[in-house]
């Protein structure tokens, strides 16, 4: 076919770049796409002749039966109609611009079937782990009546027909109560820093730091931690990101002589503080400041936002900083200009394009706001973009990145029931893209309602909450949506392999193109569990895996976290109660198969 290809396409460039030759009559320069020249010599009828003669030299002399006899003195042979010259037709040209084209594309075509077959194969690798993963879960809990479930004792690697035991999860740290959330920045790798608040007596509390190492292995600073913030004081509003490939960002509100202040340390993976002892101050002690937030823009700056009390209601302050903690604006920070009143909600996302996102409520109003900021702290649209909650204000508010599209708002329309989910693409120049889609509907209760947004997903909204009302067992429930459509139902879809009373839930998307996603399930039945369940795609199916539980672990977990491990698995973090006035921080690697304790694949 493609001999034949080429040999067609070399007539079309023969027949186009023909030259003029000489008629052999009156001896002028004729046109050989004309065929014929103005005295009436006919140069095909003469190339056919020519074609003839040579045709019967090389032959022998006794023709063969199917040769044309020759003609009569004096008369020109008429050729026959397979011999016959072929015009070349007027579409040739297109031909010859088109034909490469095709074969490009037909190329194309050729790797595309590769790639489908490669996708393929690697479904039915995927549906192979999938058998595995079931097969283990069945030996490790087998279905009988009154038998409660036990990890298998029998230690080692695994083989690849039986991928080994259920390892029990690594505790990162036992603390002597518990005054807020703890913080996880994934490191990417199966590792990542965490963060929390312990208290301290009469001297208040100190921010402290452990890393946990791809391989389950926990650094920084021994059994205790590494110390944050120093000396005495109360420490509140805790919160972290990913410092890119350095180590973690952390941020909090400090209070010294009842003045509340935020604080910014920023550390290296080896443990290192790069800002002064204690934390770095970015705006000034003189001023009340809480609810500080910070970003992390392209050319590696710091970005802090905080609020400032005025007479009605709050300013929001900006300061940025270099990469070694040198303060680039002003000593007291810059107010962002039309950012005020009874400031609710803060949050900043980082704008791929440069600067940062800034997200704002107001409390008791059905709406949020939004307002893109260069990297200098001024507002590059003319005015802020406003999501309405439909009569209802904004409770729970998370924000994503849409994969060069702009972002995504998520929020919750208030806390009564019923209540429901929402979300709104806004496009890079402030706009909102189409209209504000339902993701969900609470209808249980309005208690205990938790969400998680799975982020880093892109196009994909990933939904994760929990239903817990004051009377009766909680459920998790999912939702999807993709091109402002939602895979499943408003009120999502129930994770079924795990019916006990759920609590808590955090969500990661794989970003394949089954759009599934795991999801960690805290327990709160009995002494309390941690599951993950992989589900989504189009039909929602589950694959569930215990994190199992570490010993002491005597509750419910009430705080629980999801990040990727860089291998198609997820790490889950999480605090549960471990003995009277005790909680501990636990964790527990799941590869891309759904088996528990793979941290040796994380070296």
């Amino acid at each position: 076919m493609g001999d034949i290809l080429h040999h067609r396409l070399s007539d079309l460039y023969n027949v186009i770049a023909m030259a003029k030759r000489a008629c052999p009559q009156c001896h002028v320069l004729c046109d050989e796409r004309d065929f014929r020249c103005g005295c009436g010599y006919d140069f095909a009828a003469a190339d056919s002749e020519m074609r003839l003669r040579a045709r019967r030299e090389a032959a022998s002399e006794k023709p063969a039966p199917h040769a044309v006899p020759d003609a009569p003195a004096g008369k020109a042979e008429a050729p026959s109609p397979a011999e016959s010259p072929r015009r070349p037709r007027r579409w040739a040209p297109l031909l010859a611009v088109f034909g490469p084209m095709a074969v490009v594309f037909g190329v194309m075509i050729h790797l595309w079937g590769h790639v489908v077959l490669d996708n393929a194969s690697r479904d039915a690798v995927s549906e192979a782990d999938r058998k595995r993963l079931e097969e283990y879960m069945a030996r490790a809990y087998p279905p009988k009546k009154g038998s409660t479930p036990r990890l298998p004792e029998r230690a080692g690697a695994g083989t690849p027909d039986d991928p080994g035991p259920l390892r029990p999860p690594v505790v990162l740290v036992r603390i002597a109560g518990a005054e807020s959330d703890p913080v996880f920045v994934p490191d990417g790798k199966g590792g990542g820093g965490v963060l929390w608040i312990e208290p301290r007596g009469s001297r208040g509390n100190v921010v402290l730091a452990k890393r946990l190492l791809p391989t389950g292995e926990i650094s920084w600073s021994g059994d205790r931690g590494l110390e944050v913030s120093r000396g005495e004081g109360r420490r509140r509003d805790l919160t972290a990101l990913a410092d890119g490939d350095q180590g973690v960002m952390c941020i909090w509100t400090e209070e010294r002589g009842g003045v509340p202040s935020v604080m910014l340390q920023r550390l290296t993976w080896s443990g290192a503080g790069l800002f002064p002892p204690g934390g770095l101050e970015p705006g000034s002690f003189s001023k009340r400041q809480e609810g500080g937030r910070v970003a992390r823009d392209r050319q590696g700056r710091t970005l802090v936002f905080w609020r400032e009390p005025i007479v009605a209601g709050h300013e929001v302050y900006f300061q940025r900083l270099d990469a070694s903690g040198k303060i680039l604006g002003p000593a007291n920070g810059t107010p962002v200009p039309g950012v005020s009143g009874q400031i609710g909600i803060l949050d900043v996302l980082a704008d791929p394009e440069g600067g940062c996102i800034l997200a704002w409520t107001l409390p008791q109003a059905p709406y949020a706001r939004f307002l893109k900021l260069s990297a200098e702290g001024k507002p590059v649209w003319r005015q802020p973009a406003t999501i309405a909650a439909i009569g209802s204000p904004v409770s729970w508010l998370a924000l994503q990145h849409a994969g060069g599209a702009g972002f995504w708002a998520v929020w919750r329309c208030g806390d009564e029931r019923p209540s429901r989910f929402r979300s709104q693409r806004v496009t890079p120049a402030g706009e909102a893209a189409g209209s504000a889609v339902d993701l969900g509907r609470i209808t249980l209760g309005s208690e205990g309602v938790h969400a998680a947004l799975a982020p880093a997903s892109g196009p994909v909204l990933l939904l994760g909450w929990v239903e817990a009302p004051s009377v009766g067992p909680g459920h998790a429930r999912f939702q999807r949506c993709a091109s402002g459509k939602c895979a499943w139902p408003l009120e999502g879809l129930q994770a079924r392999k795990v019916p006990g009373d759920i609590r808590r839930v955090a969500c990661l998307g794989d970003g394949t193109p089954k759009s599934e996603f795991l999801v960690a399930l805290g327990e709160a039945t009995g002494a309390g569990r941690v599951w993950a369940v992989r589900t989504g795609g189009e039909t929602g199916s589950e694959l569930r895996s215990d994190c199992g539980a570490f010993e002491g672990m005597s509750g419910a977990p009430d705080w629980i976290a999801l990040a990727p491990d860089g291998k198609g698995g997820g790490v889950v973090v999480w605090r549960a109660p471990a003995g009277p006035g005790f909680t501990a921080i636990a964790a527990q690697r799941i590869d891309r198969i759904g088996i528990a304790g793979g941290w040796d694949a994380g070296k």
